[in-house]
């Protein structure tokens, strides 16, 4: 009776320490796959805002015009988000461009004024709402790679503790 009930603890344990592992693996699977979507997730939310392209129509006898692409390059805003000047005195199809922008912003044709810039369907005219847009629009992407790096740091120390508690499991089960 002894030997039998000896014999039911060991299966019990056995089957108990089978399903842990089987458990805490799973859940460690699981949890990488989590980070990895967090990884890539974060990655494409930073790409996606440094990736779409702001159009800033410029005249080349434009003295705001001049010193919205003083201040660009004095605080290298073209390194840190994606912007394309257009001159529009002499290229006729960037005049059309704008033109275009203007009309999708509603804005009469006739009363568009340099510079003028153009992202999403939105329009920002003069030299004021131009930089003001430009220091958000930095400020946010400069927000937003930091939480990339935040999380990545998170992430990183989440799998080493992963890969310790794997390696402490196959430890118990060897």
């Amino acid at each position: 009776m002894q030997n039998k009930n000896l014999f039911t603890g060991v299966v019990i344990l056995v089957i108990v320490g089978l399903l842990g592992t089987i458990v805490i693996t799973s859940n460690s699977f699981g949890q990488k796959n989590a980070v990895d979507q967090v990884n890539n997730q974060s990655k494409s939310i930073s790409a996606e805002n440094n990736e779409s392209e702001i159009n800033i129509f410029f005249s080349a006898n434009c003295q705001f015009c001049h010193e919205v692409e003083s201040w660009i390059k004095k605080n290298a805003i073209d390194e840190k988000i994606n912007i394309k000047i257009k001159e529009v005195t002499f290229n006729k199809e960037y005049a059309k461009e704008l033109e275009q922008a203007a009309i999708s912003c509603r804005i009469n044709s006739n009363q568009v004024g340099v510079p003028f810039l153009f992202v999403h369907d939105e329009c920002y005219i003069g030299k004021i709402e131009i930089i003001d847009y430009l220091q958000k629009r930095v400020e946010l992407v400069q927000e937003e790679d930091q939480l990339v790096k935040e999380e990545i740091n998170l992430t990183q120390d989440q799998e080493k503790e992963l890969d310790q508690e794997q390696g402490l499991n196959e430890e118990v089960t060897q």
